[in-house]
Order: C-alpha cells, then sequence, then structure tokens
C-alpha cells in the first residue's frame, strides 16, 4: 500500500512540475516605423506613388494616400527604397540600416517628368538645312542621370552614396554635379545611409570622400532635423555625413 501511496504522490508531484513551468518565449521581431510625403517641387502632394522598401529578406510596397502620406512597418535591417509616379522622375535611396525601434521620415520630393525634342528654326523662315540641323545637334540639352560610389562602413554595411543630377562633369576623381532651376526646378538630390541633402551644385571629391553643395542646401541628417544653408561640406564616413569647417 505504501508502494502505491508513493507512485501517486510521484505521480502528482511530475505533474506540478510540468504544469507549472513557464512558455518557452517566443522571440518577437523587433521593428521600426517608416514614414513621409511625396511632393513635387512646387509642393502641391503626390498621391497614388509607389513606395518600395527592399531587404534580402523582405519586400514590402505601399502607396501614398490623398494627402501623399505613405508609411510602413519594417524589420529591422539594411533596406533600398525606390518611389515612382507616373509623369514624375523616379526616386532611389541606396542602403540604409536601421537597429532601433525609432521613427524614420523621409519626405520625398519628385521632379515631374519630361520629354525634350530638338527644335530647331531658320530665323528667315526657309527650310532648315542640313548644316543648320548639324550645328544645333552639337549643342547639348540638359539631361538627367543618377550614379551611386561605394561607401560602406567598417562594420561591413554596404552604404552608397547616391546623387541624381541635371548635368555632371569629371576631372581626375573630383566630380561635379548641377540641378536646372526653371522650369523643371530639379536640384541635385545627395543620399547616404539616413542622410539626405539638396542643392544646385554639388561637388564630390572621391580619394577624400567629402560632398560639398552650394546654393540653396537642404540639409536632413540622420535623427530628422533640417538644415539650410548657402554652403556646406560634409565628410562622408561609417554611415554618417559628417559636416566640415
Amino acid at each position: 500500500m505504501r508502494h502505491g501511496v508513493a507512485a501517486v504522490l510521484v505521480a502528482l508531484l511530475l505533474c506540478t512540475s510540468l504544469f507549472g513551468q513557464s512558455p518557452t518565449p517566443v522571440t518577437q521581431v523587433q521593428t521600426f516605423h517608416v514614414k513621409g510625403t511625396l511632393t513635387d517641387p512646387l509642393g502641391a502632394v503626390i498621391p497614388g506613388a509607389k513606395v518600395t522598401f527592399q531587404s534580402e529578406q523582405k519586400s514590402k510596397t505601399v502607396a501614398t494616400n490623398e494627402a501623399g502620406r505613405y508609411e510602413a512597418d519594417l524589420p529591422f535591417g539594411v533596406y533600398t527604397m525606390t518611389a515612382q509616379r507616373a509623369g514624375h522622375r523616379s526616386y532611389r535611396r541606396p542602403p540604409f540600416r536601421v537597429a532601433s525601434s525609432a521613427s524614420v521620415r523621409f519626405d520625398i520630393i519628385l521632379p515631374v517628368g519630361r520629354i525634350v525634342d530638338h527644335v530647331v528654326v531658320n530665323s528667315s523662315g526657309a527650310p532648315v538645312t542640313p548644316g543648320e540641323w548639324a550645328a544645333a545637334l552639337k549643342n547639348p540639352l540638359p539631361y538627367y542621370g543618377e550614379e551611386s560610389f561605394s561607401a560602406s562602413s567598417d562594420d561591413g554595411v554596404p552604404f552608397q552614396l547616391y546623387i541624381r543630377y541635371m548635368r555632371r562633369a569629371a576631372t581626375d576623381g573630383t566630380y561635379t554635379y548641377e540641378g536646372e532651376k526653371l522650369p523643371y526646378e530639379d536640384t541635385v538630390f545627395v543620399a547616404y545611409n539616413l542622410f539626405s541633402l539638396q542643392a544646385d551644385h554639388v561637388v564630390y571629391n572621391v580619394k577624400f570622400r567629402t560632398v560639398e553643395a552650394i546654393g540653396n542646401v537642404v540639409v536632413v541628417n540622420e535623427s530628422g532635423a533640417t538644415q539650410r544653408a548657402e554652403s556646406m561640406t560634409l565628410r562622408i564616413k561609417n554611415g554618417q555625413a559628417i559636416p566640415l569647417p
């Protein structure tokens, strides 16, 4: 009889021990919130634009609402970002890293897209000659382009310096970019990690990784604070744009 009572007590103790254990905690995915507004250069909001975030593990696309706003929640990580809307020049942001739950804001200006044709007119009213046409084609029209430079961090994050421009010139490792005021209001746009900049002129020195911005400079730093100046020089390093004296 004693053996039976002992067996029952052992069974009860085992059940108590099992049911008293805390369940294995489920690891919660840490996320950050990203939001912003899309406008054209005159400040009009852009509804219906597609905003896409892409990482090695995840892709997410959201659309701007009638007020031009978008928002998304994403796991921590390294992402690229694009924004597109028919009739506007597209936006691209190079790899950026978010490793905290703080909200990130990217307000985006999408310049109006354009189609450019050569128009040659003879002031006398006579038909344009082949020579006049050839001479007109030698005068380059403004164009737009974009390019990226590798500017990775010491801990291996593949950051890039991205520059969108209207005109470009290069001399001995120094690149000069210009935007265009009227009629398109398409300034030079620079992005690096969480930092971005707009200006009339930008000079990038590849060797020293310095960005010199001149004319109507608008800077948004990593914390989201906006600063305006007529000129500014910064050094690109380890995911940050460091102002230089």
